[in-house]
């Protein structure tokens, strides 16, 4: 009832603070569904506030954003819900099947050369770079992805210069967190599964957290 809705408004408001010198999208969208027009992140000016929006929805979006003055937040949160269900491709579902040769390079060197077979560390690669060509399909400008996870079963031997096919399919989206399945086959036989998971990041964002790490490695003298 009544006490619930409010109970919801206030933990919206308080969300909305937090990301206020944060997250221009994020703030606008607690203020709307909060139900309130506040005029999202006056702390920020206009320009900062579209090209955050642009970093998150694409440089096609920019010219949804007056050049000068505020727009009312729920008007704000109504854009990018609008052009966020625009971005939605990425679905459960879809499926990429890449393949590759299993060259020299490719292979274990620990037991000599007669008995070089495809290198686990080449499969995890592989298998990371066929859901980054899916995911690189549906970003927009200004977008990729990193890996967070890999979990694998490296199944039996592909010998040096036999081709794999790495199939993969999106099981899970959630936000940027995108979950893959994968199998990993050979000309005869099935020699791998994993599961992967990815995150949808802005690379501006990204090198400003690594110039970051960079200025702290130099100063603890690791760079």
């Amino acid at each position: 009832g009544s006490f619930l809705k409010g109970r919801r408004q206030a933990l919206h408001l308080k969300a909305a603070d937090w990301y206020q010198d944060r997250d221009a999208v994020l703030y606008a969208e607690h203020l709307g569904q909060a139900g309130s027009d506040r005029a999202p992140i006056p702390k920020w000016p206009p320009h900062a506030i579209k090209r955050t929006y642009i970093l998150r929805m694409g440089s096609s979006h920019s010219t949804k954003f007056p050049e000068g003055g505020y727009i009312p937040a729920s008007d704000f949160a109504a854009r990018h819900r609008e052009d966020r269900a625009m971005k939605e491709t990425l679905q459960p579902g879809l499926k990429v099947t890449k393949r590759y040769n299993v060259d020299k390079e490719k292979t274990i060197d620990f037991m000599g050369d007669e008995l070089r077979v495809y290198a686990t560390p080449m499969m995890v690669m592989d298998v990371e770079r066929t859901c980054l060509a899916l995911m690189d399909e549906h970003a927009e400008i200004g977008e990729s992805s990193v890996g967070a996870r890999v979990e694998i079963d490296h199944m039996g031997p592909t010998l040096m210069d036999m081709w794999i096919e790495v199939r993969a399919e999106v099981v899970e989206v959630k936000g940027p967190k995108v979950v893959f399945d994968v199998e990993v086959h050979d000309a005869l036989d099935q020699v791998g599964k994993a599961r992967h998971i990815r995150f949808m990041i802005e690379k501006a964002g990204q090198q400003g957290r690594l110039e970051k790490k960079r200025a702290k490695a130099k100063e603890a003298g690791a760079l």
